[in-house]
């Protein structure tokens, strides 16, 4: 039996980040799975006052995907392309995290990754990611 991959699925990081704080979005893979593609938006009034990143991996053991060289996105108005073509085992997990350095507004932001799996491994629904509030100081 030959092996095919489904077609691309998408993990929706929508998010409303409150003002002046910043947290972290999770996603666990339930299969072997190979990231493609992803993108964040950054609505109208952002003013590159909300960063975003994503990172990949299991435990304390992360690895940032983009951008490169450990620095973050912060944009207004605008969608941040990017492409992936990351492998992820089983139980390993996509990370986005986000700060909201306005002090007076909420910030809704979006961060969309595309993912392939094998055909050969079924689930039946997808969770949604986990988050982590982290008021800062």
């Amino acid at each position: 039996m030959s092996r095919q991959t489904n077609p691309e699925k998408q993990i929706n990081f929508r998010h409303t980040v409150e003002a002046a704080t910043s947290v972290e979005l999770s996603y666990e893979m339930d299969r072997d799975s190979r990231l493609t593609e992803g993108f964040m938006h950054f609505p109208p009034g952002c003013n590159s006052l909300v960063e975003m990143r994503v990172l990949i991996g299991s435990g304390s053991a992360k690895k940032q995907v983009t951008p490169i060289n450990n620095d973050f996105i912060a944009l207004d108005d605008a969608t941040y392309h990017f492409v992936l073509e990351q492998k992820l085992a089983r139980k390993e997990k996509v990370f986005v995290e986000i700060s909201n350095y306005d002090e007076d507004n909420d910030h809704a932001v979006s961060t969309i990754i595309s993912y392939t799996t094998d055909e050969e491994a079924v689930t039946s629904e997808e969770p949604g990611p986990s988050q982590d509030r982290r008021r800062r100081v």
